[in-house]
């Protein structure tokens, strides 16, 4: 089971724990439970007395609408729904492999809600190295399992966009003037071939395996 299946995995069982509870909780049905008897009237009348209140002392005291409790619990379950899709999609999306676009005059790379846009004329450089700097800060972006996207401040380089799997080198450097984008896939050949295309268009090879 590879990085993607597992993390989607463990969102479904998450969300299905999710409503599970919510449901045993936030429902009438969940909170019953069956209790065995001889003597159910003797039973009755006991819980009867335990959980008797003291009556309303005006028809102003009493809630107007005594449905909203269970409107409340429906709202609740539906919020829950609502989030655990949410947060399952954004696994799914962002486990994905980076979608790559590039024509003559751009190189665009993204997954999930982050992406880069350079033009081709703005790169100044073009290369493949086996290793990245440690990273310092995630400043708006998502992490798991060696799995980064989005936004990050690295130590050396300083800030730039991060699509990549730590733990299938080499990495694809794209610098621009103001920015860096690093890229890879978890096929080596298949971030090797994006670097020869990269170099093909833009002609900005960088040999050493390091940016300055």
């Amino acid at each position: 089971m590879d990085e993607r299946s597992r993390v989607l995995l463990t969102t479904c069982l998450g969300a299905v724990a999710g409503a599970v509870w919510g449901w045993l909780y936030m429902t009438d049905n969940g909170r019953r439970v069956r209790i065995g008897t001889d003597e159910p009237e003797a039973l009755v009348r006991a819980l009867s007395d335990a959980t008797r209140k003291a009556a309303v002392a005006s028809p102003a005291e009493f809630p107007r609408d005594a449905g909203w409790p269970h409107r409340v619990r429906i709202i609740f379950i539906g919020l829950s729904v609502i989030v655990a899709a949410w947060v399952a999609w954004n696994f799914y999306a962002y486990t994905k492999p980076p979608s790559i676009e590039l024509s003559n005059f751009t190189f665009r790379v993204g997954t999930g809600l982050h992406g880069a846009d350079l033009a081709l004329a703005d790169i100044e450089s073009v290369t493949l190295v086996d290793n990245v700097p440690r990273i310092l800060r995630r400043t708006n972006g998502f992490s798991s399992g060696g799995l980064l996207r989005g936004n990050f401040l690295l130590e050396e380089w300083g800030r730039g966009k991060l699509f990549i799997n730590r733990n299938s080198p080499p990495y694809l450097v794209v610098r621009s003037r103001d920015t860096f984008v690093v890229v890879n896939f978890e096929d080596a050949d298949r971030t090797r071939q994006l670097y020869r295309q990269l170099i093909s268009l833009t002609g900005r090879e960088k040999t050493g395996g390091q940016i300055p």
